[in-house]
């Protein structure tokens, strides 16, 4: 129901279920299996360490339990650990797998692929390249996009390029998602020319990035410092459906990274909600409150709670910051947004009677 309505879990409500199931020391295969596609993306409020973390507990447990795990199981995790960015021994997962009595599919083998080249390690990509070639599986275009991760996570633009080419003369053709990789290692090295450019040579090759792929390059280019190629990437943002939900995953990942500034430039970009009287809604609440939780320093929280207010996105957003304050804690913030209130309150009634006290 929690990702059905906000795209997003809360840690400590899956850490309560994976009590329960230690506590029954029941849980059935696919509930495990739900349990682990939890462990990534949905939670964003996470540092990855902590991610790879609870999906580790998780796995364990499972294990423990003697829970009977099939190639899906193992799929998932990987699909975890490569959202996580968790580093791990690829061949090692892999016989380990094979040890258990699980057949890897070619899936497996293409997530494997994959993990060696989110860290630009071509010769480990080349190993699972050959084994793949030994089994006869298909080499298909998903492979090729994997190689030019590799290149792109490295910054060898030339090498992903002369991949590019070599698909189009084995007869794939390149697609979004095969440039999306040579985009996110634009976005990581912030190569702000390139990607410009590069966005102008794709529209004229009809080519179209969806929301969540473009979120996918800001956010690494936000974690790796280049605010420039943030602002590019964001111009580009069609804000279709859903556009939202994808703010908030990403603002708060971006929080929990310290990569405040760039989180809140997501936020001004989203599209306004609208309450049940045709007014529009006050925005901005769980941005303020993550910074909180996260120990944001008081002076940008001050700082973003006067941008909120001066831009008429939340009047309330020093209120919101006070009472989140005293949600995680944070005694150290409540005489800096006291101050505030009296100061830029004096028009309301709870400013005046604040404004009024010695």
């Amino acid at each position: 129901m929690d990702l059905s309505k906000h795209g997003y879990l809360n840690r400590e409500d899956l850490e309560s279920v994976v009590k329960k199931i230690e506590k029954n020391k029941t849980v059935s295969s696919s509930q495990g299996l739900y349990l682990i596609r939890c462990c990534g993306h949905f939670l964003p409020e996470e540092l990855l360490e902590e991610r790879n973390r609870l999906v580790n507990k998780i796995w364990a447990l499972l294990l423990n339990l003697e829970v009977p795990l099939d190639i899906t199981h193992y799929n998932s995790l990987l699909r975890i650990y490569l959202e996580n960015e968790h580093s791990f021994n690829p061949l090692k997962f892999l016989s380990t797998a094979i040890e258990r009595a699980i057949q890897p599919d070619r899936v497996t083998y293409q997530r494997l692929l994959i993990a060696y080249c989110q860290k630009g390690d071509l010769e480990g990509a080349t190993k699972i390249l050959n084994i793949m070639k030994h089994k006869e599986l298909e080499i298909d275009y998903r492979v090729f996009n994997a190689i030019v991760m590799g290149h792109s996570m490295m910054g060898d633009w030339e090498g992903a390029n002369n991949v590019i080419s070599s698909m189009s003369n084995i007869g794939l053709s390149p697609d979004a998602d095969t440039y999306k990789e040579l985009l996110n290692g634009y976005a990581k090295f912030g190569v702000c020319f390139a990607i410009s450019s590069s966005f102008e040579k794709w529209k004229k090759m009809n080519l179209s990035f969806s929301d969540e792929d473009l979120f996918a390059a800001l956010y690494k280019a936000a974690v790796h410092g280049h605010s420039e190629a943030v602002d590019i990437l964001l111009s580009q943002m069609k804000k279709k459906r859903n556009y939202n939900r994808f703010c908030v995953n990403v603002i708060l990942q971006l929080i929990t990274q310290r990569k405040e500034d760039e989180a809140f430039k997501i936020l001004l970009s989203m599209t306004p909600n609208k309450t049940v009287d045709g007014k529009v809604a006050k925005s901005g609440r769980f941005f303020i409150r993550h910074i909180i939780k996260m120990d944001c320093s008081p002076d940008k929280i001050v700082e973003f709670c006067r941008k909120l207010v001066h831009s008429e996105k939340n009047s309330r957003a020093f209120l919101i910051a006070l009472e989140a304050a005293n949600i995680f804690e944070k005694t150290e913030l409540v005489d800096p947004l006291l101050n505030e209130i009296k100061d830029s309150g004096r028009n309301n009634s709870l400013g005046s009677i604040l404004a009024s006290q010695p």
